[in-house]
């Protein structure tokens, strides 16, 4: 069954992904992207993995330093605010009890 991830779980990838983009290099990225290629959420629809590996792919463009910083962050932040539109619940904050 196809679900959406709740707002505690969104909360875990943005940190993820917040801490790649804000790496002093790719090397102190790695452990960040490796993080959020092992917890690709495999019971979302398709639409919302698809948002979500191009959101690990412009993380991955962005992090650490390199040229044109600021758009690529900016890109890579574009696509973690779609990946909350598509793939995460607002209406519930966590499905553990």
């Amino acid at each position: 069954m196809q679900k959406k991830l709740d707002q505690f779980e969104f909360r875990a990838i943005e940190s993820l992904v917040n801490s790649a983009l804000y790496a002093h290099s790719k090397k102190d990225a790695e452990p960040y992207i490796s993080r959020l290629e092992n917890i690709l959420p495999f019971n979302i629809d398709s639409y919302a993995k698809l948002v979500f590996r191009e959101l690990l792919s412009y993380t991955k463009n962005a992090s650490g330093r390199v040229s044109d910083k600021p758009m690529k962050t900016s890109l890579a932040k574009q696509h973690l605010h779609k990946f909350q539109i598509f793939g995460v619940d607002s209406n519930i904050y966590s499905t553990d009890t």
